[in-house]
């Protein structure tokens, strides 16, 4: 008869791999938060504009956007989505709350699509199926731009969380900032100085297991005594041994 035995596991990957994974697992969604920062305002600039740099697009389009606001260009963006809201009557007492604790923030990263380039790439491939997919690839792309924004912030000891109050403000942030009229807005990045934990993960409602998220085809087994499965979190070794 088998004997169960139930062990913690250290990890197997290589570190660098780990590295990474442990920077994935560590962003969470801070909302409490102050105006306060862990490095300068040029090393913030320098984050955005290496994500940029780096970060996959469809076909390398780089069609995504970036607005930088600090301090009171920040608490700027903040005091327009309040009035945005409240002109449709959307401002009742615990909206009003989230939106004074978004301005508490460091600052806030404007994520947008530049809608002339998709239009290029749609023209280069008329009648192709690539041509009716762009605008679902964009969105692919700006996914992986605010992923890797947001992880890279909580490496440097922010806390973030993402907002999308957009379509509400657009005009009066185009006026404000003078982005152009082709730069859809997608996202608001909030960061800022963590004032309270991001409290315990919590298992999802619609929460399914590893065996039926990821299914694996052609895998070669390790040579190792008996049969390990490491389950993903917590590195959690079910080891089932004669």
């Amino acid at each position: 008869m088998s004997a169960i035995r139930i062990t913690k596991a250290a990890s197997t990957l290589p570190p660098r791999t780990e590295s990474f994974l442990a920077a994935l697992a560590n962003r969470r969604s801070y909302y409490a938060l102050s105006m306060s920062s862990p490095i300068p305002d040029s090393q913030i600039h320098e984050i955005l504009q290496r994500v940029l740099e780096t970060t996959p697009s469809s076909f390398n389009s780089q069609t995504i956007r970036m607005v930088l606001l600090l301090k009171g260009e920040h608490k700027k963006l903040w005091d327009i989505i309040a009035r945005s809201l409240q002109r449709i009557g959307k401002f009742e007492e615990s909206t009003r709350e989230k939106i004074k604790g978004f301005r508490k923030g460091y600052g806030t990263v404007l994520f947008f699509e530049d809608t002339k380039m998709t239009g290029v790439l749609k023209a280069m491939f008329p009648g192709t199926s690539y041509a009716v997919k762009f605008d679902e690839f964009m969105a692919h792309t700006t996914g992986m731009h605010q992923l890797a924004t947001w992880t890279a912030l909580e490496e440097a000891g922010f806390g973030s969380n993402l907002q999308h109050y957009n379509p509400l403000m657009d005009e009066e942030v185009k006026n404000t900032w003078g982005s152009p009229e082709e730069w859809v807005l997608n996202a608001q990045m909030v960061f800022g100085k963590i004032e309270s934990p991001a409290g315990e993960r919590k298992a999802h409602t619609f929460q399914v297991g590893m065996a039926d998220k990821l299914r694996v085809f052609g895998r070669e087994e390790s040579d190792a005594e008996g049969i390990q499965t490491v389950m993903a979190h917590g590195n959690v070794v079910v080891d089932l041994t004669d």
